[in-house]
């Protein structure tokens, strides 16, 4: 009945009590079971021989479906008999076993799942042959009908070694240790207390097992054994001791890299192995990782200079792994600054480096010999010139990787003053062209290198009056030139007036004429001579006194004004005569002394045109007697223009009186020469 019970339970199989009829059964191997001709209908009751299904005991019933169910079924069957029978629950397609009882066992079937039901059977093992099917009989192998067992061990008295009870085995559960995070192994349990000959292969070994995990901290936890079974044996249980021990545990520093100079450190992490039983990091507390290198560092390698500490978890053993640090030049980028430049400058701008990521305080000098300079010149034309500022050196240093960046160089336009050039013109004239000036052309350009030249003029006109008027010019266009502009002047100058002064003469002794000069030439605009006014200064060097002879005249401006004329003279002459002298008769005087005819003569000059006495004339008397001459003296007047000489006479014939003689003057700067023939 066990063995029934078992069975059924391993095939997912319930049993129920139901009631029972007693009916002969016969002995033996079943050959077989009567079942009704027809389909079992779902909801019909078999009863009876003619209503159910006939089977003999310990055969072997299937019950299968004529059409497949939708899912697993349950079918009840019930039957009735001598004995107690069983209600059992049996999937479709699966066998059974009918508990062994005696006579035909009539069943009752009844199903919901609306198909029809069809059993079959077979006969069921009985190997001893004695009526117990071997899944009932306690002794299968040995023949006992009546299934005797004293020490009711479940093992008949036929073939139990120990019918008068079992032997007591001690079963010591095993001890031992697994690392934290392993699943504990546990060994076999050991016994003691077999009967000789016996051992462990005899019996149905004990499940041992420990409260400890994988999981289970490190520390000692219990191990027991249970479920040891053998014929004619009892069992007595002793508990083991199971330790959980640290399992092995590496924490790794990360290498890092820094680059040189800079102010923090890598970041260095730590890297661990070992974690079991699903733990993580955090699990291990606070792990503090540091890298052993300084903003300072020289470049290179170093090794351990990257460590890990702190960790803590008592299930572990913890060990720590350096790691290595690599210190990188550093990139130090130069940077020219821009340039600009006036065009046509001889001075090139001054470019300076600036440097990005080279550490705060480092003194650029570390780098090398850095140059910088501006790739222009006096003739690089206005604009933007890329890239033509520039810094070289050397392109690593020790803990540095240098880069250059160019920069731009502006050239800007230079300025240049136009001014229009000093202008002149006179009243009258045309207004003379006006041209500019430049004040900033370079780099050998000229005025003809404009683009466009500046125009020029101004407000003066012809008929502008004398004076100073405004000239300007705009317009010049050049690539390289920005322009200025500064006014100029144009003058208007005064025409020229031009009169002669007027030829005069006079005579030694007549004061000066009136001077004056004559009519101007060289009026411009339709001008007259009203626009004069004043009167001009005309003078001669010659006074009353002045002898004969020829006197300029000039002639100056005086008090001639006019607004828009200047003056100019030309000189004439002043004539000044020689007078005519006037010689008077005196009565001559002759007398004889020392044997000697002598004559006394004298006269009075005169100015013909005054009657004035002319003095420091000289006068020579000369007489003559026959064509020869025999008296001659000579006289110079005095203040009153008389002059008077005795004449010896020449010969020595005795003259004749009275003779005719002769009064001459010589001339002078002033005086005509003068004669008059006397008797």
């Amino acid at each position: 009945m066990v063995r029934a019970i078992v069975l059924l339970a391993l095939v997912a199989v319930s049993l129920v009590a139901a009631p029972q009829t007693s009916q002969a059964a016969p002995v033996g191997p079943s050959t077989g079971c009567t079942v009704m001709n027809s389909p079992l209908r779902d909801g019909h009751y078999a009863g009876g021989l003619a209503g159910g299904a006939l089977f003999n005991a310990g055969e072997v019933v299937t019950a299968a479906a004529s059409t497949s169910p939708p899912s697993r079924q349950s079918i009840l069957l019930q039957w009735s008999g001598a004995a107690s029978g069983s209600m059992v629950v049996v999937m479709p397609d699966s066998a059974f076993y009918v508990v062994p009882f005696y006579g035909y066992y009539q069943f009752q079937w009844s199903s919901t799942q609306g198909v029809d039901w069809n059993l079959s059977c077979t006969p069921v093992p009985d190997d001893d042959e004695d009526g117990i099917p071997d899944a009932s009989d306690n002794c299968p192998d040995d023949a006992n009908p009546d299934q005797a067992d004293a020490d009711d061990d479940g093992k008949g008295d036929v073939c139990d070694v120990t019918p008068e009870g079992p032997t007591v085995v001690t079963v010591t559960a095993p001890s031992g240790s697994s690392v934290y995070g392993a699943a504990p192994a546990l060994g076999a349990a050991t016994y003691t207390g077999f009967r000789a000959g016996d051992d462990a292969g005899d019996i149905t070994p004990a499940d041992c097992e420990t409260v400890a995990l994988a999981t289970s901290d490190v520390g000692g936890y219990p191990t027991s054994c249970s479920g040891a079974s053998g014929d004619d044996y009892t069992f007595t249980y002793v508990p083991g001791v199971w330790s959980v021990t640290p399992a092995p545990l590496t924490v790794t520093a990360s290498d890092g890299t820094q680059v040189y100079g800079a102010d923090s450190g890598p970041t260095i992490s730590p890297l661990v192995s070992g974690l079991v039983a699903g733990d993580v990091e955090g699990d291990l507390g606070t792990i503090e990782c540091a890298a052993d290198v300084a903003p300072s560092t020289p470049v290179g390698t170093y090794e351990g200079a990257a460590s890990c500490s702190g960790a803590s978890n008592d299930n572990y053993d913890i060990t720590y792994v350096d790691g290595d640090i690599t210190v990188t030049p550093a990139g130090v980028a130069v940077t020219a600054s821009v340039g600009t430049q006036v065009y046509g400058s001889t001075t090139k701008p001054t470019i300076t480096p600036s440097f990005t990521g080279l550490p705060e305080g480092t003194d650029p000098s570390v780098l090398g010999t850095i140059t910088c300079a501006a790739d222009v010149d006096e003739n690089t034309a206005v604009g933007i010139h890329t890239d033509k500022a520039t810094c070289t050196g050397p392109s690593s240093s020790t803990n540095f990787e240098i880069s250059y960046v160019a920069a731009d160089v502006t050239v800007s336009k230079k300025s240049v003053v136009v001014t229009p050039a000093a202008a002149s013109m006179t009243y009258g004239d045309a207004v003379p062209a006006i041209l500019p000036t430049y004040d900033g052309l370079t780099s050998g350009d000229t005025a003809g290198d404009l683009t466009t030249a500046p125009t020029c003029s101004t407000t003066a006109t012809p008929a502008a009056n004398v004076g100073s008027y405004p000239s300007s010019c705009l317009g010049a266009e050049a690539t390289n030139y920005a322009f200025t502009y500064v006014p100029g002047v144009v003058s208007v100058t005064k025409a020229v007036l031009h009169a002669s002064a007027i030829e005069v003469t006079r005579t030694v002794e007549q004061p000066n004429p009136t001077l004056g000069i004559g009519a101007f030439t060289g009026f411009r605009n339709g001008d007259q001579a009203a626009v004069v006014s004043g009167k001009a200064a005309v003078s001669t060097t010659a006074t009353s006194a002045s002898p004969a002879g020829t006197y300029p005249i000039t002639a100056k401006q005086g008090t001639l004004a006019a607004q828009n004329y200047t003056f100019t003279f030309s000189p004439a002459t002043l004539k000044v005569l020689k007078a005519m002298v006037s010689l008077s008769k005196h009565d001559r005087k002759a007398f004889v002394s020392r044997g000697k005819h002598r004559v006394k003569f004298r006269t009075t000059a005169r100015s013909a045109l005054t009657q004035r006495p002319v003095a420091g004339l000289k006068v020579t008397f000369t007489a003559r007697d026959r064509g020869k001459m025999i008296f001659r003296c000579a006289a110079t007047t005095n203040r009153y223009g008389v002059a008077q000489c005795t004449a010896t006479q020449r010969t020595k014939k005795r003259p004749r009186y009275p003779m005719p003689y002769t009064v001459t003057s010589a001339a002078t700067s002033r005086y005509t020469a003068g004669a008059r023939a006397l008797r």
